[in-house]
């Protein structure tokens, strides 16, 4: 009863003076048991960010040739009906009888591309966008937690939440911007009216609009004027949704992928320092009597002869007392697998 009081006392002793908390964990503290898990966690998640955002600017190339740089683009189809229709009078009288009906075809292409580039290229980058901006978020929240019980100085552990916040920000305007190119191509407003006998009052404010507004105006034969009108409104708005692209493929992306660089870098150099001087718990580390403890003060393993195993200690804070040469020894004992 007196040894077990005497443990109790050292051990509440070494909670108060501990605070019960990860916070005050540090070399000064006593020797750790630490693997570099929780740094290789964090390491390995910025690969995969790096890895997304490489994925993320690919993307964005195709939608280059998806809007505007490939033969049978939104932008070409456009142009080629224009180019058509040029061809014809305000009466709808054309030298080719069938550039009316190939305009149409053109136009039609054009509407099913735009479909599809909503819901499979532009939904593909905002999905992989969101899981990324997830990930993020694990990155800081291991960093912050890296930074808690000690394992990352103070001032590098703000640089990289600087970096990491500015990389946040550039998702969150990334995530604006590709929202606003998916309006620009259709932004589903209520109350446009393709049929409008004015164009121009019709309310249309995206490329969807305009090209359904000459679609009309063609099956119609009413005026060439306004069908002209309404496909050199669909090419300037689709100009405007290549200009957002442009801005995430040149500035947002490759910024972000810079910061998260300065952080792998920076960790990757504080895991190093870590490692270097860390004191780990061995056989020089302790004498020929070595006792484990929860905190509560179970004991949950018992050593002697220089040798302590702690394969088999979950992850958490314990309590070592050693006995050498009649001397006792409470340490804290922080397990990191």
């Amino acid at each position: 009863m007196r040894v077990t009081k005497t443990l109790s006392f050292l051990i509440a002793t070494l909670i108060v003076v501990s605070g019960l908390s990860f916070l005050t964990v540090s070399a000064s503290a006593g020797p750790l048991i630490t693997g570099t898990s929780a740094f290789g966690e964090a390491l390995k998640e910025l690969k995969i960010l790096l890895n997304q955002s490489a994925t993320l600017q690919r993307q964005l190339a195709k939608l280059n040739l998806e809007f505007k740089n490939l033969e049978g683009g939104l932008g070409d189809l456009i142009d080629q009906a224009r180019n058509l229709l040029a061809a014809c009078d305000g009466e709808f009288s054309c030298e080719d009888p069938q550039a009316v009906h190939e305009a149409k075809l053109l136009l039609e292409q054009a509407q099913r591309d735009k479909a599809r580039i909503l819901v499979v290229d532009i939904g593909a980058f905002s999905d992989l966008l969101h899981e990324f901006e997830v990930g993020l978020g694990e990155v800081e929240g291991k960093v912050g937690g890296l930074k808690e019980i000690g394992r990352i100085p103070v001032s590098d552990a703000t640089d990289m939440e600087i970096w990491l916040d500015q990389c946040n920000e550039l998702v969150t305007i990334t995530d604006s911007e590709i929202a606003e190119v998916s309006a620009y191509l259709e932004d589903g407003d209520v109350g446009e009216d393709p049929n409008d006998p004015d164009p121009r009052t019709s309310g249309a404010d995206d490329v969807n609009d305009f090209i359904a507004i000459a679609l009309h105006g063609l099956s119609t034969e009413e005026s060439l004027d306004d069908v002209d009108w309404a496909l050199a409104n669909a090419a300037a708005v689709l100009d405007q949704a290549v200009a957002a692209k442009d801005d995430i493929e040149a500035n947002n992306i490759p910024e972000c992928r810079s910061d998260l660089k300065l952080v792998q870098k920076r960790l990757a150099k504080v895991r190093r320092n870590f490692s270097n001087s860390i004191p780990h718990l061995n056989e020089q580390s302790f004498g020929a009597n070595v006792q484990v403890y929860t905190l509560s003060g179970a004991s949950v393993t018992v050593s002697s002869g220089n040798a302590l195993s702690l394969n088999q200690l979950a992850n958490g804070v314990y309590v070592v007392v050693t006995n050498e040469s009649g001397r006792t020894r409470v340490e804290k004992l922080v397990v990191l697998h």
